[in-house]
């Protein structure tokens, strides 16, 4: 699987505002979990439960395109998947890290936060897509930094029960608005170099 197949996977759960399952089309997350007889932690299952893509092995090539406009769209994606596992290793009380609500709430400090409200927004900002992308990237954050704050004062459950639902759901819908854009970035800039030969 190529880059590009990658990105569309992952863009059509944007696209219908629901997670996607790998085999099959969009369903809501009750649909898609099951009753769990599993022994692991309920943290372990929460990541395991995870609809996340993991990346495909690409070439040298391959790689050096997902940089586009100066973001490296496939680690933007793989860095906000791995935000699932941190949070539920902060839930387990097993993360080596202390994550701060007041910083992971804000939507600026992450690379793709940053290149959102700095090169990103001055060449992409006119796109639908990317307003999009902008909004639900904060909310992802917010839903982020939530849980962490729920964490830190002892609402295990409470932040258990986000982790699982609004964070899930900002999470599949931020991966899935970075590689819509991906995707309308490369095809612009594909018919624009087609045109001009």
């Amino acid at each position: 699987m190529g880059i590009i197949d990658w990105m569309k996977k992952l863009a059509s759960p944007a696209s219908a505002g629901e997670p996607a399952t790998r085999s099959g089309p969009a369903r809501t997350r009750r649909e898609n979990t099951s009753p769990t007889t599993s022994t692991s932690p309920p943290e372990e299952n929460l990541v395991n439960a995870a609809e996340s893509e993991a990346p495909p092995d690409l070439s040298a090539e391959e790689l050096q395109s997902a940089e586009v406009g100066g973001l490296n769209f496939m680690d933007a994606i793989t860095a906000h998947q791995k935000w699932k596992t941190r949070l539920a290793n902060y839930l387990a009380g097993t993360s080596t890290e202390k994550l701060d609500y007041r910083q992971i709430c804000r939507d600026n400090q992450c690379v793709l936060g940053k290149w959102i409200n700095g090169p990103g927004g001055d060449v992409y900002g006119h796109m639908p897509v990317f307003s999009q992308l902008k909004m639900s990237h904060g909310q992802f954050h917010l839903a982020a930094g939530s849980i962490v704050q729920l964490v830190d004062e002892g609402h295990i459950e409470d932040a258990r029960a986000a982790l699982r639902q609004d964070y899930s759901k900002h999470s599949v819908k931020v991966q899935g608005l970075i590689s819509t854009l991906y995707i309308e970035v490369t095809e612009a800039k594909a018919g624009a170099t087609s045109k001009g030969s």
